[in-house]
C-alpha cells in the first residue's frame, strides 16, 4: 500500500456506483440473471452493499496495534479469496441473491447509508491502523489495505452490474490507478514477477497470469 489515502478513492468509486444505481435499467433488471453468474443483478448490488457495511462496521469498532497476522490485498486475494471452498462461494452468492429479495429501494438506501458512514470517518482516519477481521476472516489488515480490497469489489462488481443492464460506466482515472496496482500485486503474489513481466511484454512465452480476480 502507498502512503496515499485509499478511502477517498473508494468514496469516488462509490459515487460512480450510486449514479449507476440511479439508472432505471438497474431496478427493472433486478431479479434477472447478471453478467456475473450465478448472481442476479440485485444479488450483485446486495453483495457490494454487504462488503461496504462490513467495512463501515469495522471502522466503527476498535483498532489493533499489534496484530498477530496481517495481510495486504496482494496476499488477500490469492491466499484467501482464491482458495474459498466451492460451498462457501455458493453460500455467499445465495445469501446475496436472497438479500436482494428486499428490493432495490431497500438495498440502495442501505448502501447509501453505508457510504455515508464511511465518508464520516474520512477526515480523521489513520489508514495505518489495523482492523481485526475475525471471526469472518482469521487475520487482520491495515485500514488502507482493506479499503483497497473494497475498492476492488466496488469497481469490478459495478462493471458487472453495468454490463448486466446494458450501460457503460467508466471508472475515475485515479481509481483505476489504485485498482490496477492492486490487481498487479495480486498477480505477482500468485504467479511471480517474471511471469507478470512476460504476460505484459512477451506473447510468445507469456503464462496465464491474468485475470487474477
Amino acid at each position: 500500500m502507498t502512503d496515499e489515502p485509499i478511502l477517498p478513492h473508494l468514496l469516488t468509486a462509490c459515487g460512480s456506483l450510486r449514479a449507476l444505481l440511479d439508472d432505471p435499467a438497474v431496478p427493472s433488471s433486478w431479479d434477472k440473471a447478471s453478467a456475473c453468474p450465478p448472481f442476479t443483478v440485485g444479488g450483485l448490488v446486495a453483495h457490494i452493499q454487504v462488503g461496504l457495511a462490513w467495512f463501515a462496521k469495522l471502522l466503527d469498532g476498535p483498532r489493533l496495534h499489534d496484530p498477530a497476522v496481517r495481510l495486504v490485498p496482494g496476499e488477500h486475494y490469492p491466499t484467501v479469496v482464491g482458495q474459498l471452498p466451492d460451498a462457501d462461494n455458493e453460500a455467499m452468492v445465495a445469501h446475496a441473491n436472497a438479500r436482494a429479495g428486499k428490493g432495490p429501494d431497500v438495498i440502495c438506501v442501505r448502501l447509501n447509508g453505508d457510504v455515508s458512514r464511511l465518508a464520516g470517518h474520512a477526515p480523521t482516519l489513520d489508514e495505518r491502523d489495523v482492523l481485526d477481521l475475525r471471526p469472518a476472516w482469521p487475520f487482520a489488515m491495515r485500514v488502507g489495505d482493506f479499503a483497497s480490497s473494497r475498492l476492488c469489489e466496488v469497481v469490478i462488481h459495478a462493471d458487472d452490474v453495468a454490463c448486466s443492464v446494458g450501460v457503460t460506466v467508466t471508472p475515475d482515472a485515479t481509481v483505476v490507478d489504485v485498482l490496477v496496482d492492486l490487481l498487479t500485486r495480486t498477480a505477482r503474489a500468485r504467479h511471480g514477477d517474471l511471469a507478470v513481466i512476460r504476460a505484459l511484454t512477451r506473447a510468445e512465452r507469456a503464462e496465464p497470469v491474468f485475470p487474477v480476480y
